[in-house]
């Protein structure tokens, strides 16, 4: 192990220290260190952190969670979709038997009262008729020709009316059940034909595919939202914390920004002093994870399935990273610290609204959080972004020179070079909220607010939405 901790120091310990200031204007408590290339491994370090605690939170609570909370809405939905199965079935096998007894009495009484009076005249008069002339002739001789009409049609009308109805009440009732249970059984067929028509209460292929993409999705987004939230905070609340605990004085509170004597719409003091040699522990740390941030999410960009805006997202964070390690070397931490504070505002919130979108939460949730989102942005990504580079820009604070001795770096070219990166990120920024406006549109015509930059794959629905990831 002895022979392991140099190695080990060199990775997660921070290096060049360096004597506390005299008269600190932040962290006057703190170990202070200067700049040097051992940091790198430090950076290498920080990434491989990253991309275990990014697994770690995706396998074992962004996943689970998400697939916890699809599958319910998923196995509701088909309960839901099974309930209404029996429903569908049951109506079925009503209609079915209702319809059979009632049209078949109906159809019953119906053709045997027609039947049977029918059947009845036509059998009695025939009867009679024969019968008649049958008992007529008969008696002919012995009674006279003057019964013979009389016990003829007597006896044919009698015989031929009970025939009649005995013969049609019995064709109908036989009809009538017979008709009845054909026409009953032939409906509720249909009701057992028709309740196999509804899908499988079953969840579909489809669906639990679907389900699966967006517990990929919800948690990447988990861990962005999750690391902003950390870098922010780490950036200004701790900060500010700290500074409270160690002064009384409020007046002393109230310029802190990032525990550095800057302020938002005046960024002059991140240009007083210069250069800023001597870096506080926690902020040289801050400095050097961000870093290690967006170098991890380089990797990330190129692991996964390329987006709409992908070499947008590229140009993005290679900038930002030149911007943070020329920064970093330059002595101009100050301002990158401001920078960086701006950036991750806003990046707490798009990531939020995905995740809530991914799972499924009510559609106004998801809209307010993005409409949050889109004024934060507004605000940090554009007006106080645009302070900062228009204070760069009309650099008033310092002359333009070099001096690596004294560890001054602000040439002309340094200049220049610093001004095109910091304008290149406000277009790229200025074309993201060209789109953010879009899905804000959509959400106004009541489309919803969706991912413009997800890839096909995983939402064929959309064709327009947020395309910034960070």
């Amino acid at each position: 192990m002895e022979r392991l901790t140099p190695y080990v120091d060199l990775l997660f310990k921070l290096q060049y220290p360096l004597p506390t200031p005299e008269q600190p204007d932040s962290f006057p408590d703190s170990n202070y260190y200067s700049t040097g290339i051992l940091d790198v491994f430090a950076i290498a370090a920080y990434i491989a952190v990253m991309a275990i605690l990014r697994d770690v939170l995706r396998l074992w609570v962004f996943e689970p969670f998400a697939r916890w909370k699809l599958m319910r809405d998923l196995n509701a939905k088909a309960l839901a979709r099974a309930s209404k199965q029996a429903d569908f079935t049951a109506n079925g096998h009503t209609n079915g038997k209702a319809n059979g007894h009632d049209n078949g009495h109906a159809n019953g009484h119906a053709n045997g009262y027609a039947n049977g009076h029918t059947n009845g005249y036509t059998n009695g008069h025939a009867n009679g008729h024969t019968n008649g002339h049958t008992n007529g002739h008969a008696n002919e001789h012995t009674n006279g020709h003057a019964n013979e009409p009389t016990n003829g049609y007597a006896n044919g009308h009698t015989n031929g009316y009970a025939n009649g109805h005995a013969n049609g009440h019995a064709n109908g009732h036989a009809n009538g059940h017979s008709n009845g249970h054909a026409n009953g059984i032939a409906n509720g067929n249909s009701g057992n034909a028709a309740k196999k028509s509804p899908r499988s209460p079953k969840p579909t292929r489809k669906e639990l595919k679907q389900v699966h993409r967006s517990v990929l999705r919800f948690a990447e987004q988990g861990w962005f939202a999750t690391y902003y939230t950390f870098s922010w905070c780490y950036g200004l609340v701790r900060r500010l914390l700290v500074s409270i605990a160690m002064e009384a004085n409020m007046s002393d509170i109230q310029y802190v920004h990032v525990n550095l004597p800057t302020e938002l719409l005046d960024p002059k003091a991140v240009w007083i002093g210069y250069p800023h040699i001597a870096l506080a522990g926690p902020l040289k740390f801050y400095y050097l994870i961000q870093t290690a941030s967006y170098l991890h999410q380089i990797f990330i960009l190129n692991a996964e399935a390329r987006r709409k805006d992908h070499w947008q997202m590229m140009t993005h964070h290679v900038i930002t990273v030149a911007l943070l390690f020329t920064s970093y070397f330059t002595n101009f931490t100050r301002v990158g610290c401001l920078i960086l504070l701006l950036m991750d505002w806003c990046d707490i919130f798009l990531p939020l609204a995905k995740m809530m979108r991914y799972i499924n939460i009510k559609q106004i949730y998801t809209d307010a959080t993005f409409g949050f989102f889109m004024v934060s942005w507004l605000i940090s990504r554009h007006c106080l972004f645009i302070v900062v580079v228009h204070s760069t820009i009309t650099q008033k604070y310092l002359p333009l020179m070099l001096d690596r001795e004294r560890g001054y770096y602000l040439s002309r070219p340094a200049h220049a070079a610093f001004s095109a990166m910091l304008v290149a990120l406000e277009i790229l920024q200025a074309i993201w909220f060209w789109m953010i406006c879009r899905v804000a549109w959509r959400v106004v015509m009541g489309v919803g607010a969706t991912d413009e930059r997800s890839d096909e794959e995983v939402d064929d629905n959309d064709s327009e939405g947020q395309s910034k990831e960070n």
